[in-house]
């Protein structure tokens, strides 16, 4: 829209709620502000004024001189200058003041806490968008756990956090990554599930649970309170009433979380338990692609793929490589006799005496219808 068809204001009073309106009507397309003015010379709106370039006068009575002004604002609350713009106003020109004027700056005021709010929204759902598209590569548990920590603090301004995976067989939690904690925390990879404890409270909601202060929780995990954790927010990550694990975020300090952060929160645990499970669903086929399904062994690709890197580690380094390859006597007559359930019964004991034997240098293999080393 061209300048000489916009609705030209001036405006009286640049303080809080002068800065309010001068803030939002410099990108209004319909509105031109030509002119601003206060007493006090370094009012924020004095300030935003020179910033943009927009002329600043020294008092509300250069006003009158003016022939481009359609409206004057008065935001000062001083019923003696709205008197004065009254009186020397020109006839075309249109006064705000008293009541109306401050209906406006709470309509701007409104207006803008209504566009900082849907800016701040959208860049968290960015945010959120940005980790989908991250996670969406990612096939290793501990590099999944950490880059959902990494969002999931920064996202609830938090310093710590730690995501922990359920074993649904034995009942117990295993730490998959976490961020802000000492060495002796991250050193506990697995625990059990205290009775009446903050863990096992947290998989019984159905929705993110806030602890301001972990001081006047009953039974709070003793680990956290050596930590010099004082405020958690933790959810259960759960697939279809299934559960998956925990995500938690943690302060050194007591907090209330604000009801945008829980919201934002509960949804991150939407893509965090989404993740998990695909997770560990590729780790899962990894596994039983390179194991032996009846000892657990690594099996003959995987003892094929390992020994060429050995070799080559041996000629680089110059050093000696020794392989072990084991058969059981009279195996087959063993299953002759017993029978092949017997067999396998065999076969397993023998894995599990190896893998405890062999140093976690040595890689224990099944090939074919005998076991190596």
């Amino acid at each position: 829209m061209a300048d000489d068809q916009k609705i030209r204001v001036f405006i009286v009073g640049c303080g809080h709620g002068g800065s309010a309106i001068l803030d939002i009507f410099k990108d209004d397309p319909f509105i031109k502000v030509v002119g601003v003015t206060d007493m006090d010379k370094s009012a924020p709106g004095i300030r935003i004024a020179h910033k943009l370039n927009l002329p600043v006068a020294e008092s509300y009575i250069e006003i009158p001189k003016r022939e481009d002004v359609d409206i004057i604002i008065n935001v000062t609350g001083s019923k003696e200058v709205g008197e004065d713009l009254r009186k020397i106003k020109s006839p075309k020109t249109e006064l705000v003041d008293g009541l109306p004027a401050r209906l406006m700056w709470q309509l701007v005021e409104e207006r803008k806490k209504r566009y900082e709010e849907r800016e701040r929204i959208l860049k968290e759902h960015e945010t959120l968008y940005h980790l989908g598209l991250v996670i969406e590569n990612i096939d290793s548990m501990k590099d999944a756990g950490h880059a959902i920590i990494s969002y999931a603090t920064k996202l609830t301004n938090t310093p710590a956090g730690s995501i922990a995976i359920f074993n649904e067989k034995i009942e117990d939690m295993e730490l998959v990554a976490s961020k802000g904690f000492s060495r002796e925390f991250t050193n506990v990879e697995r625990w059990e599930l205290r009775k009446g404890g903050l863990t096992s409270h947290i998989l019984n909601q159905k929705a993110p649970i806030a602890i301001s202060d972990l001081s006047l929780y009953p039974n709070p995990n003793p680990l956290m309170v050596k930590e010099g954790v004082k405020a958690i927010l933790a959810a259960p990550l759960t697939i279809e009433g299934r559960i998956i694990g925990v995500l938690y975020v943690d302060d050194f300090k007591k907090r209330e979380f604000a009801a945008e952060e829980i919201s934002l929160f509960s949804l991150l645990t939407i893509y965090a338990a989404l993740t998990v499970e695909r997770v560990k669903s590729i780790e899962e086929m990894r596994v039983l692609s390179i194991t032996d399904g009846l000892t657990g062994l690594y099996n003959h690709r995987y003892l094929m793929e390992q020994l060429h890197k050995e070799v080559q580690r041996a000629i680089r380094y110059g050093r000696p490589l020794s392989i072990i390859m084991l058969d059981i006597d009279h195996f087959k007559d063993h299953n002759d006799e017993f029978g092949h359930l017997e067999g396998n019964r065999v076969l397993k004991s023998l894995a599990k005496i190896l893998v405890k034997t062999a140093r976690t240098t040595d890689t224990v293999c099944r090939f074919g219808g005998r076991s190596s080393v």
